[in-house]
């Protein structure tokens, strides 16, 4: 009887991993980044729905079959931030910049896959950038080109990186939505990007 219980069990759980592996994933999301961040993203996976409007301290909603489950009051910027002098040394900023290619390094073949799995409805991406150095931009803008070519054939998007040679900075804006029909099956490649970014931020942390 146990073995007859654990049989069902096991067939049940393979049904409904089978169901979950069919079931697609849908994004869509507007950024802007310039002196202050500007976030609007909403993502479904089949009844989970996911979205958050606003910067830091905008507007986060989680809802399962349509019942909220969590939900974040967006909060006021009471008061604005006065400039202050960057006092970070240019050798730690150069550190950081060599710190987040290495990243880009590890992680272009994953995130290449994922793409390539990625349907577009649309993705409109326009950015400025510099690393504070011409060599390094040079190479994020190689990076940035290489992308553009994987996805030249899709005609719903338009990549476009302005690289600056003089100054650190970065600032644009992006539009997009796109779809994922079997997000599970990507799993490999979000571990080993999460496994880069873990110890990266351990890198960055300890320079």
């Amino acid at each position: 009887m146990v073995w007859i219980l654990l049989a069902i069990a096991i067939a049940g759980l393979l049904v409904v991993s089978a169901l979950l592996v069919q079931i697609p994933l849908r994004f869509t999301g507007q950024a802007s980044l310039s002196s202050a961040v500007s976030l609007l993203f909403s993502l479904s996976w089949g009844p989970v729905f996911i979205c958050h409007e606003g910067g830091r301290n905008g507007e986060t909603t989680l809802r399962v079959a349509g019942r909220t489950l969590y939900q974040k009051a967006g909060k006021p910027n009471i008061s604005e931030k006065k400039d202050e002098p960057d006092d970070e040394p240019d050798k730690q900023k150069k550190k950081r910049t060599t710190n987040i290619l290495s990243l880009l390094q590890c992680i272009y073949e994953p995130l290449l896959t994922i793409f390539h799995t990625i349907s577009f409805d649309h993705w409109c991406c326009a950015f400025r950038c510099g690393t504070g150095e011409p060599a390094t931009t040079g190479e994020l803008y190689g990076y940035v080109q290489a992308l553009r070519g994987v996805l030249t054939p899709c005609p719903e998007i338009d990549l476009q990186m302005i690289p600056d040679f003089d100054a650190i900075i970065l600032e644009g804006e992006t539009d997009l939505a796109f779809r994922i029909d079997r997000p599970f099956l990507l799993l490999p490649q979000v571990v080993h990007i999460a496994q880069c970014a873990f110890h990266n931020t351990k890198k960055v942390k300890s320079t």
